[in-house]
């Protein structure tokens, strides 16, 4: 639409005008560039984003499953307080309305189990554990998602009970409360399709030497995988389950 190019002019009067003509829902890069203007420079451009988003919720139409799954593709952005650090009580509030916004941590579900490996979807999980917004999710997608980089993010957050990142040098760490969930992702982590999550999975047992997650037919299995990469880890867990 091209109300949307006018929303990234760099004339704030010509910014809050395309915001103003935006009545519809496109791609979710368009949905994102509105939300980037709640942080924008100009007041009044903030506020037409604000009355911009009331206008999409009331109307909620668009592709793809509607506002909520615009709402999921861009809940990275939504939660990084940093990008969105020019808001007042107004802005935050509608960022707010968006994130409890009905259908949305379920679309955030769909595009994290199906949707494309690209680093976007990926960059969306990683924002949902360092905010804490939707943990509940981790154990499906680290044994369900179709990109094994989301079950390999997923399946470390839960062995480890915890998310580590760096933000501008600095080293920071979340605590995750799923242990009730570690003895099923160990199993299907080393049973997993990707190598990568089963050597991380291996990893995770030869440091901790917790085995209480194994059972004979994991260990069965396990043992008949021929990836190269994995051979030395198997071998030592061989050892230490005594195979």
């Amino acid at each position: 639409m091209a109300a949307l190019a006018f929303i990234t002019s760099r004339s704030g009067f010509v910014r809050e005008l395309g915001l103003s003509r935006i009545d519809g829902l496109g791609p979710n890069i368009g949905f994102a560039l509105v939300v980037l203007r709640l942080n924008d420079r100009v007041p009044e451009v903030r506020a037409a984003a604000v009355n911009t988003i009331e206008r999409l919720m009331r109307n909620d139409v668009g592709p793809n499953g509607g506002l909520a799954f615009n709402i999921a593709g861009s809940i990275g952005l939504l939660l990084n307080s940093k990008k969105l650090n020019r808001m007042s009580q107004p802005e935050r509030a509608v960022a707010e309305a968006l994130i409890r916004y009905p259908g949305v941590k379920e679309a955030i579900r769909s595009i994290l189990l199906f949707g494309s490996t690209g680093d976007h979807n990926n960059q969306n999980l990683r924002a949902i554990i360092q905010a804490g917004f939707a943990d509940d999710l981790l154990p499906e997608i680290a044994e369900r998602s179709e990109c094994s980089y989301r079950r390999l993010i997923a399946s470390r957050s839960i062995l480890y009970g915890k998310y580590s990142w760096k933000d501008e040098g600095r080293s920071l760490e979340r605590k995750l409360g799923l242990d009730a969930y570690t003895a099923q992702v160990v199993r299907s982590a080393l049973l997993d399709k990707s190598a990568n999550v089963a050597f991380a999975a291996l990893g995770y047992l030869i440091e901790t030497r917790d085995l209480r997650g194994l059972d004979n037919r994991t260990v069965e299995k396990l043992l008949m995988r021929q990836e190269a990469s994995l051979q030395r880890r198997i071998g030592v867990l061989r050892g230490m389950v005594g195979k």
